[in-house]
């Protein structure tokens, strides 16, 4: 593992990448990938953290957090930096697309952060973003009481939506 790091230097004098280099370069070899972006939202974070990440990837709060992060979002199980991120990376991300039959836009590493994927910074950018109002929402409800998620009816329907899809177009093709 570390000579894969090593080895990726430009020269002796440069400073090695990030541990987290190996999951940038295989996302990006996926199709339509053309950004990533990788942090570590507090909000999100918070969720992240605790027994309630999976309800949070599986489940959508409000219409915006459908159109900007997708029917649900790929969770992954928690792993060390490095080489072993990557392989809990591909193997969640592999399982997430054969059943959903879609590469995730939104993939939360449990006990870690997130990663946002897209072909247009806007919409990288829309998916963090709305990934932690959601966060903040859900932490809000969870705190005064039973969660309220929409049905995956619901869901369904406003991705199936003329003006809903007219919306996602807006912010997947700006450039």
């Amino acid at each position: 593992m570390q000579s894969q790091i090593s080895d990726s230097k430009i020269s002796a004098s440069h400073k090695k990448p990030s541990m987290e280099v190996l999951f940038h370069a295989w996302l990006q070899r996926q199709e339509g990938v053309k950004y990533i972006v990788h942090c570590h939202p507090t909000a999100t974070m918070q969720i992240l953290c605790t027994s309630h990440a999976a309800a949070f990837a599986d489940k959508r709060l409000f219409p915006d957090q459908v159109i900007c992060c997708g029917k649900r979002s790929c969770l992954v199980p928690y792993a060390e930096p490095g080489l072993p991120l990557l392989q809990e990376i591909k193997k969640s991300v592999t399982q997430f697309f054969q059943k959903e039959n879609v590469f995730p836009s939104l993939i939360l590493l449990e006990n870690h952060g997130i990663i946002s994927t897209g072909t247009t910074a806007e919409e990288v950018l829309s998916s963090v973003l709305m990934c932690e109002k959601a966060a903040k929402i859900f932490i809000g409800a969870q705190s005064i009481g039973k969660v309220n998620f929409l049905s995956q009816e619901d869901v369904n329907n406003l991705l199936e939506s003329e003006d809903e899809k007219y919306r996602l177009k807006i912010i997947k093709d700006h450039k």
